[in-house]
């Protein structure tokens, strides 16, 4: 998964998040909002457990890689089309 390969030097892991979810215990009805985001640790845990949540953040590198780790939602046919692109053109440039 994307949280296991980009390393964001602030970000926290995610048994933090974790443990905080267990001490709060918002439910399903509950929204958790997190102002700095950053990469999405604390999105991602809540995605996991169920419970809605609400990231900001400015950094654009930073939402994106929030936004690739919670969009789970891929169409795997259009993802399988472009990876076949990709390994065609890269046969092409080393053959």
């Amino acid at each position: 998964m994307l949280d296991k390969c980009f390393n964001f030097v602030l970000a926290y892991p995610r048994s933090t998040v974790g443990e905080i979810l267990d001490d709060l215990k918002p439910g399903k009805k509950d929204v958790v909002l997190d102002p700095f985001c950053g990469t999405g640790t604390t999105l991602l845990e809540c995605k996991f457990r169920g419970i809605p949540s609400i990231g900001i953040e400015i950094n654009p590198v930073c939402v994106l890689a929030s936004r690739v780790k919670i969009s789970w939602d891929l169409n795997l046919n259009e993802v399988r089309k472009y990876l076949d692109i990709v390994v065609e053109r890269a046969q092409g440039e080393y053959v």
